[in-house]
């Protein structure tokens, strides 16, 4: 606490025949009280977080009950390199499939890459870290904690039927590597003819990455564009021969396919004109949403994201954050989870992202003007705070409401001062904040 010291003598605001020795006041100032009166109100909210991993008692994940009403749960993380984070999120689900009925889990990573780790879960074979070091295209998830995860989907599937098997799926549209690879297989195995030609048609698309559409022009662009719409044109007047050779799910999942084709040629091509418009947070909505309805009409899905994916943003770089798209479509049938950390290491790149990702460590106490400061000061070191329970108008509602710092670390270290802090308020943009007071840094296998 900081104090006030006042000594009355000398000052002339007390006169005494007799000198006496006075006594120091400690009086506590009033931001240290506002502070203080702030963070009992968060004790109180608090649910306490006894562990993030994923095995051991569930009796605290209880306070996560009310996601039971949820159609899709958004769990997002501060950075994307933190074991806790991770564990927690490989934890929470686990609890939401046994508790619950969740049945799917839908990871930042590419639509068609993801598919490769839903045959794993699904159908086993092969070395999964093998499968993560080759296909994973961002480092971001090649780590243990994932690895965990994949580990216990495929053992919960193992001696079930296909219906009631979980499933792993992506929703993002970045990479050219594996989209169209995975349409003409499976197109292959139904229709050789049309595969030959979905091949020739994406030639000039496969051989495109995010650095070379920089310098595709506008008539390139077109080109590409007319041939992936070819394609689409081509799937939909073979549907009932490619339904009645496969199903009507795998037909849709042919369609999808196709659609993640023109969603990333669109995206990258977008990320380099002058002026840049969000398309991959609402391609990211899309998929999930695609994904959770085309799993059937009361299947549960959970969504393994960055918080500033999965929060209710309506500005996020000149678009809507996919949380955003999510909670306008579903209501509060879309919850989402704020994920927050005080002090620790995590996995990161330098800011130019030409380094490869090494432990970084935040040791510094947080900053004043940081949400991190008040959390820092409870009681508990983790827990769960949603904003449904803070009384409006509070003290804790007024500050949740502030443009605070706030720790939003991606793949590189950028940010405030390259500390990785941004400004932000936490309501209205999340349901829910787990904070982890110290945290370890991801164990990467690449």
């Amino acid at each position: 606490m900081k104090y006030v010291l006042l000594l009355l003598t000398g000052l002339g605001l007390l006169a005494c025949e007799k000198e006496e020795a006075l006594p120091f006041i400690e009086i506590e100032t009033s931001e240290e009280a506002r502070i203080a009166s702030i963070v009992e109100e968060l004790n109180l909210l608090a649910s306490p977080i006894n562990s993030p991993l994923p095995e051991g008692p569930t009796e605290d994940l209880q306070a996560f009950d009310y996601l039971t009403e949820a159609r899709i749960v958004g769990m997002g993380e501060a950075t994307h390199g933190t074991k806790d984070f991770f564990q927690m999120k490989d934890r929470l689900f686990r609890y939401l499939v046994e508790n619950h009925g969740f049945k799917a889990i839908i990871f930042e990573m590419d639509f068609a890459e993801a598919l490769i780790f839903d045959d794993y879960v699904r159908n086993g074979g092969g070395s999964l870290d093998e499968l993560m070091r080759k296909h994973m295209f961002f480092w971001i998830w090649t780590n243990r904690e994932v690895r965990s995860l994949l580990q216990w989907m495929r053992a919960y599937n193992k001696d079930r039927p296909a219906t009631e098997q979980l499933r792993f799926l992506g929703n993002d549209v970045q990479t050219t590597r594996y989209n169209a690879a995975e349409l003409i297989r499976r197109v292959q195995a139904l229709h050789p003819v049309l595969a030959q030609a979905i091949s020739q048609r994406t030639t000039a698309y496969r051989q495109l990455n995010r650095s070379t559409f920089a310098t595709a022009g506008e008539q390139f662009h077109q080109e590409i564009t007319a041939d992936l719409e070819a394609i689409q044109a081509m799937l939909q007047a073979n549907e009932p021969e490619l339904t009645s050779a496969s199903s009507t799910e795998e037909y849709a999942l042919l369609l999808r396919l196709s659609q993640t084709l023109v969603d990333t040629e669109t995206l990258l091509f977008a990320e380099h004109q002058p002026t840049y418009r969000n398309l991959r947070d609402v391609r990211m909505a899309d998929n999930s949403q695609w994904w959770t309805e085309q799993l059937g009409s009361n299947t549960k899905t959970a969504i393994w994201a960055h918080n500033l994916h999965v929060a209710d943003l309506p500005n996020l770089q000149n678009g809507a954050s996919m949380g955003h798209h999510l909670k306008a479509r579903y209501g509060k049938d879309y919850q989402n989870l704020g994920f927050s950390f005080s002090t620790g290491a995590f996995l990161a790149r330098a800011p130019t992202l030409a380094s490869p990702p090494n432990v970084r460590q935040i040791i510094s106490s947080p900053p004043v003007n940081s949400f991190h400061h008040y959390f820092s000061r409870m009681a508990g070191d983790n827990f769960l705070i949603r904003t449904a329970n803070i009384p409006t108008g509070s003290a804790t509602d007024q500050l949740f409401r502030q443009p605070l710092l706030f720790y939003a670390i991606g793949s590189s270290l950028i940010g405030e001062n390259n500390r990785g802090l941004h400004r932000s308020p936490i309501t209205p943009y999340f349901d829910a904040i787990i904070h982890f007071e110290r945290t370890e840094a991801a164990e990467g296998m690449w």
